[in-house]
């Protein structure tokens, strides 16, 4: 028997929204979409374009989002997907809407989606990769002949998840969040030093992970090769520590697994409970938070949150994050749902679409000199602690601003602990207690 799924969504007359919004000129909030977020309400920070000359165009289509379980105000992933798609409407008027599953069975969602004639679908997270290949290649014929644009954030259909045909209507979005990583690691490693000089014990840094894939792992790597770089700068005569292992199975979810890796990590692997931690797990952040909570001396403990702002998921705990490595959702989907329009209209010179051979399927490493990836200001309580880390972020930004193509490309390579290293690694566990055990070994100078 197949078990029916109800699916909690939202549907409004946003076509006839959008007419009275063009007659109007400034939309009233009465005549807003469904769900629409307030200016002042948005996580993200989106830099726009000119879309004067393809409002008809953005009005041709139909645009709905479909998350990944979540809820398009969790102030985190969906949101900043949604808030894209509120942009597109804020200078456009075009329709459009979001489905919210409530459960992985996505293909019910994108029947829904395909029934009530959406041309452009964003994809949020990358739990819909295996769905959207068997939905595709099952559709294959109904999807390209009506051209459905389908835009996947954080995954892509490579690799494991080919489609056995070339779908020339798919976008996969994929950040280079590694490299905010590192300039965050640098940062920290540095805020350490300034804030204990004195105390070798308080200068430790620890993370984790939901699961062993990139797209969670090349946080943990990529803020390991930061904290790895200050420590080798000479200059830098304070150094800091990294705990390892660093545990890369806590899941997704809050459960008794992902307690057991949280007390595995801040019990310590020196005795000490880390005094940052960068956890990569989803609900984790809270729940390392919570654990704070419950003794005075963690009053100095911090964490630091991914994908986007996450202190704004805490407001009560905002002082206990000293920053988060983001990726920026909300710029990259507008940033292609935009140069789709404009590209069809010659409106400009792709900067994204660059090579991009509309026979087949695209997936776009976005970088963070593009916007793509990046980090957010220090939310620290004291305010001479968080200028202090603000001015190590900007130091650590223009550090890796300055450094070669090649020192970039060793960022993310998941083989190497060194640049031009000659040792290469087939696990990232086994990538990471390399980076760890050359951070701990130059900890010659303990005060």
């Amino acid at each position: 028997m197949k078990k029916k799924f109800i699916l909690p969504i939202i549907i409004t007359p946003i076509a006839a929204t959008a007419i009275i919004a063009t007659a109007c000129g400034d939309q009233s909030e009465a005549q807003k979409p469904s769900g629409w977020i307030p200016k002042e309400e948005r996580v993200a920070q989106i830099k726009t374009v000119d879309l004067t000359s393809v409002k008809e165009e953005a009005r041709s289509q139909k645009y709905v989002l479909i998350t990944d379980k979540g809820d398009v105000h969790d102030k985190s992933f969906n949101q900043s997907s949604w808030e894209a798609l509120n942009q597109l409407y804020d200078q456009t008027g075009a329709e459009v809407n979001f489905i919210q599953p409530s459960t992985e069975n996505y293909t019910q969602a994108y029947n829904q989606a395909l029934s009530q004639g959406y041309t452009v679908w964003i994809l949020s997270g990358f739990t819909h990769s295996a769905s959207l290949k068997s939905f595709i290649e099952q559709n294959y014929q109904t999807l390209v002949d009506r051209k459905i644009q389908i835009i996947g954030v954080d995954f892509s259909l490579t690799g494991a998840n080919a489609l056995s045909k070339q779908y020339p209507y798919f976008f996969g979005l994929l950040f280079k969040f590694d490299q905010s990583a590192w300039i965050v690691g640098y940062a920290t490693a540095k805020y350490l030093a300034y804030k204990y000089p004195n105390d070798a014990d308080k200068r430790i840094v620890a993370s984790f992970a939901g699961g062993d894939n990139v797209g969670t792992t090349r946080f943990n790597t990529g803020f390991a090769k930061g904290v790895l770089a200050y420590n080798q700068d000479p200059k830098n005569t304070v150094k800091v520590k990294h705990q390892f292992p660093v545990p890369l199975d806590s899941g997704y979810e809050t459960n008794e697994k992902m307690q057991t890796v949280i007390t595995s990590v801040l019990s310590g692997q020196y005795g000490k409970t880390p005094t940052v931690v960068l956890p990569v797990a989803g609900p984790a952040t809270g729940e390392v938070l919570n654990a704070y909570a419950r003794s005075q001396a963690n009053a100095d403990k911090l964490v630091i949150g991914v994908d986007v702002d996450q202190s704004l998921s805490y407001p009560d705990k905002a002082g206990k994050f000293l920053t988060s490595i983001t990726k920026n959702i909300a710029q990259a989907e507008y940033d292609i749902m935009t140069e789709i329009l404009l590209s069809a209209k010659n409106s400009r010179e792709n900067k994204f679409l660059v090579g991009h051979d509309k026979s087949k399927t695209f997936t776009l490493e976005g970088t963070f000199a593009q916007g793509w990836a990046g980090f957010t200001k220090s939310h620290l309580t004291n305010a001479a602690d968080r200028a202090k880390m603000d001015q190590f972020l900007t130091d650590a930004e223009n550090l890796f601003k300055s450094k070669s193509q090649a020192f970039v490309d060793y960022i993310s390579d998941d083989s190497k602990a060194t640049e031009g290293g000659q040792q290469s690694y087939t696990t990232v566990t086994d990538l990471l207690k390399a980076v760890t055990d050359l951070i701990n070994q130059t900890n010659t100078t303990q005060q």
